[in-house]
């Protein structure tokens, strides 16, 4: 008997919960809002860097890309890299231990 009356008020919960949500929601007065269209030019950009331009700069990095997204995210390859001119090694990652 008790698991009827249990079962009872969980569904009228439920339902009361259902008719109230759907009550706030037939209440209010919502419409959709005007459509407007932005007549405003989208600015066209000249760009000089052409697409085989970028199709040879992909192909000059994947060595650089694959070295650094490795196994050892790059160790190996910083530390056969050569210093660029006019750093100081002795603060450049990977440089001589002091």
């Amino acid at each position: 008997m008790n698991r009827n009356l249990e079962s009872a008020l969980a569904l009228g919960t439920v339902f009361a919960a259902a008719a109230v949500a759907a009550a706030a929601i037939a209440s209010g007065n919502a419409y959709a809002d005007d459509i407007t269209i932005d007549k405003t030019p989208v600015p066209q950009v000249k760009n000089a860097y052409t697409s085989e331009q970028a199709k040879a700069e992909y192909k000059a990095s994947r060595q650089f890309v694959s070295a650094l997204t490795g196994e050892d995210s790059g160790s190996a390859w910083f530390i056969r890299a050569p210093v660029p001119s006019g750093a100081n090694s002795a603060t450049t990652m990977g440089g001589p231990a002091r």
